[in-house]
Parts: C-alpha cells; structure tokens; sequence
C-alpha cells in the first residue's frame, strides 16, 4: 500500500483522472490518503480521515513511508 499527504492548500478530487473531471471532494493540507491506483500523472487516492476517494493530480501530494501515515 502507498501513502501520501496533501501538500498543496486545497487539492481538488475528480470523478475521472482529468482537470475537466467534475470534482467530487476536496483535500486540505496535511490531509493523508491511501493510493489505490495510478494512470498517467493521477492517483486515485481514499482520505484516511472521511473514506471519501477520488482522482488527484500527484503534484498535489507528498509521498509518506507507512510510519510517516500512523503518526
């Protein structure tokens, strides 16, 4: 399983892996996230904190070790 965190300030989460993709949720700075898949530059991501999941361009995320998401 890979792990990462927001770290942009707001990070939009799409219906599909596109910037035209309606959004369906958002991420907040420091939020984690589980990946569950990726496809080009976007990685489709489940919030640790709400279960909501959704598609997020990877430049909005910094990857974490799974020590690094426990804490």
């Amino acid at each position: 399983m890979e792990y990462a965190a927001c770290q942009v300030s707001i990070a939009p989460l799409r219906a599909q892996p596109s910037d035209k993709s309606e959004m369906v949720s958002q991420l907040l700075f420091g939020e984690t996230v589980e990946i569950q898949e990726s496809k080009d530059n976007w990685k489709y991501v489940v919030c640790a904190w709400d279960g909501y999941s959704g598609w997020v361009d990877s430049k909005q995320l910094k990857r974490l070790t799974p020590t690094e998401f426990d804490q």
